[in-house]
């Protein structure tokens, strides 16, 4: 994220962009099989900071990045919040994961619209 930052101050788009916490997107925590309120908690608590930092944004059309911790994998997230578009791009390139069916894309597309 460092990087990134830098980079855009080096172009001159800091006011382009905004940055995510990645602990503030990720799912952290893990759940035993029964948790399901518990787990159901910890994703509207990560839905209400994402909330909290496109509410708090002041330039209009800002794009955010942010990466995505899956596991043992990171992923780049780039959010839209304005045209509700949202890509994430995964150098591993995981088949099994794409869509809502399953993994990655069905909690991070469910975070983000909600």
């Amino acid at each position: 994220m460092l990087l990134w930052y830098r980079r855009c101050q080096t172009l001159g788009l800091v006011n382009m962009f905004g940055f995510l916490c990645p602990s503030g997107i990720s799912p952290v925590v893990k759940f035993k099989k029964g948790d399901v309120n518990r787990a159901m908690e910890h994703r509207m608590n990560r839905s209400y900071y994402i909330a909290s930092v496109f509410n708090r944004s002041t330039t209009k059309g800002r794009i955010f990045l942010t990466p995505y911790n899956v596991g043992r994998h990171w992923i780049s997230c780039v959010i839209d919040p304005y045209n509700s578009i949202g890509y994430f791009m995964d150098p591993l390139h995981n088949d099994k994961n794409k869509g809502t069916g399953n993994g990655v894309c069905e909690d991070l597309y469910t975070l983000i619209e909600t």
